[in-house]
Parts: structure tokens; sequence; C-alpha cells
């Protein structure tokens, strides 16, 4: 019981002891955690200094031999600000509850890239703004509420047989067969990242630099005030039925609209952003996923590009906007291979 679990948050080991001293009636055992912890809200609620991790340690009445392996991230790419860190595996926490009677929160779900559970092969959920907080405590206990609240139904799910919701939590579920698609694309994309992030610095961050710049080409905000909504988040409405564009920035400004990836919270629009960069960039298995997803689209009444340069036109919108150049000229610093993978979808599109 005292070891943490292999992707497990410190945070999450000690809220999760906390909870069972509750339950115990032992609560001197873990005297002043509570007060650290929650004192802790100008830092990090899952990572910590050096300065933090010795007083957390000096505080604990048994310390899990890999306990300093959890203490910094494993990459800081698209690492979620502490206290937008709540997007969650409605399957794990399931299982959690069945087995360890609290939610365990894991180490991938802080990144933005981390779209679909590997162990459940579905999508993350969002505790979304009626159950956020800056706590560790509430984070865990509301993930439960959450699926409580929701009568989260859920079996054995994997990329061809999806998650299934109650209709309440679904707020975006259309055909099956276009969600599986969706998901597959933006696993074979997850995938990638997770093989770039073990690679030397020197060699994987010109590729992550490439998908950042998609995913801040995808997820902007408007340019200006007459602007529809960016391609990627028709989309996301079509899929889902939700619309979570961006507030409007109006500046006119491509650089100021780029910005907008940062305010996207809730996973779906990254994962949807992860799909149509898995196509774009011709990652082994996406081109026939994407062909399928096109003709799902269609029978649902929207026609999607099946091409890699008409879709990228969409997604990048009107050359006036200035976003199309912003990313030719990004494409320069692109060491030569990745400047003529994008050569195939970005140059006369």
């Amino acid at each position: 019981m005292n070891e943490m679990l292999g992707d497990e948050t410190i945070s999450s080991w000690v809220e999760r002891h906390l909870f069972y001293a509750s339950l115990n009636g032992e609560n001197q055992i873990f005297r002043g955690m509570r007060g650290y912890l929650d004192s802790r809200v100008d830092s990090d609620a899952d990572y910590y200094t050096d300065q933090d991790f010795g007083r957390l340690v000096s505080m604990l009445p048994c310390i899990p031999r890999d306990l300093i392996l959890h203490r910094t991230p494993v990459t800081s790419f698209m690492l979620i600000p502490s206290l937008e860190r709540i997007n969650f595996c409605p399957a794990c926490v399931k299982d959690d509850l069945k087995t360890k009677k609290t939610a365990i929160w894991r180490e991938q779900w802080a990144f933005g890239w981390y779209v679909i559970c590997v162990k459940h092969q579905c999508a993350l959920c969002s505790l979304g703004t009626e159950y956020r907080c800056g706590s560790t405590k509430y984070r865990a206990e509301n993930a439960c509420r959450f699926l409580i609240e929701n009568r989260y139904i859920s079996s054995e799910s994997h990329l061809e047989n999806e998650c299934h919701f109650s209709s309440e939590l679904s707020t975006y579920r259309p055909a099956g067969a276009l969600v599986n698609e969706i998901n597959g694309l933006a696993f074979i994309m997850q995938g990638r990242i997770q093989q770039l992030i073990t690679y030397k610095p020197s060699i994987a961050n010109a590729e992550l630099t490439l998908f950042y710049d998609l995913m801040k080409l995808m997820l902007r905000s408007h340019v200006r005030r007459i602007e529809a909504p960016p391609f990627c988040y028709q989309l996301v409405k079509k899929i889902t039925g939700r619309n979570f564009s961006i507030p409007r920035q109006f500046s006119g400004d491509a650089s100021v609209a780029l910005l907008g990836v940062a305010q996207v919270v809730e996973p779906y629009p990254r994962l949807l952003a992860m799909a149509l960069s898995a196509f774009l960039l011709k990652l082994p298995g996406s081109q026939a996923r994407w062909l399928r997803a096109c003709k799902l689209f269609a029978e649902m009444g929207m026609l999607v590009p099946g091409e890699t340069k008409l879709l990228y036109t969409a997604l990048a919108g009107p050359s006036e906007f200035g976003i199309k150049s912003w990313f030719s000229k990004r494409t320069l610093v692109y060491p030569i291979e990745l400047r003529v993978l994008c050569r195939k979808f970005c140059l006369d599109s």
C-alpha cells in the first residue's frame, strides 16, 4: 500500500494516503501534510523543487523507494499549467474506484499531447469549469464525483470499440465509426510524440517544434472580426456538437491569434488537431484512416478535404490572414528533411 504506482504523481500518492488515514482514524500519522499541500498554491501541484521535495520527505512517515523519480516531469513539452491539469481517463478512474477506493492521478495526464489513454484506448475527459479547483485533494475527489454524477458506464474499450458514455456525460458523440477513426489518428500522433521525448533533445526538438507549430496554426483564435471559426474548431463542433472556439482576439495580428493554443483547456480540440497533424505529416497508418474519416464526415453532411494541400489551406485560412506566411517562414528553421515534408502540403496550397 505504501508503494507508488508506476505512473502516479507524488501529490496523488500523498493524497491517497491522507484519504486512507481519514478512513482508518489515523489522521495523526500524516499530521501537517494537509496544511503543507494546501500551502503550495503558488507551486506546481505535481512536481517539486529540491527545497519543496526535501520538506515533503521530512514530513512523510514512510518513503517509497522510487519517490524521487517522480519529482520532475519526464518532459516539458506541452506540460499543462498546474491549475489546468483537469483532464483524466474515465476508465482509469473507474478502475481506481474499484481497487483503490479513490482516483489515482497519472503523470501522463499533465501533458497536452496525451489525449488517448494507452491502457484503455479511450479519449480523456475534462473536469470542466464546474469541477475545477486548485487543490490536489479535490481534483481526485471531483473526478470520482464527475463519473458518479454523470452515470459513467464503460466496459472494455479499444480504438475499434470506444468507451461508452451515458448521453449526459458524452456531450460529443457522433457516429462511433468517425470517433474511432479520429481517435486512431490522434493515437498515432501521440505514439510518435512519446517516441520523440525518449530521444536526445538535439534529435527530437525539431520535430516537436514542427508539431507544436501545426497545433498553433490549427487551434489559433480569430484573426479578424468577420472570420468564421477556424476550420479545426468547425470540425470539432461537427463531431461533438459543442463550440470549443476560444475567445476572439480581434487584433488582426496573426502572431496574437497563434497564442490561442495556450487557451485550449478541453482535450478534444487538441485530440482533433493531433489527428489532423498525423495526416499532414503522413505518419504510418494515417492516410487510410483519414480517408475513411472524410467519408464519414460526408455522410454527416460536411465535406472535408482528403488531400493534404487542400486540408492545410482550409486549416490555415485565407492568405490575407497571415497564417500561411507565418508557417512558411517557420519552415525555414526546420532541418532539410522536415522542410521537404512541409513543402508537400504548405507550398502553393
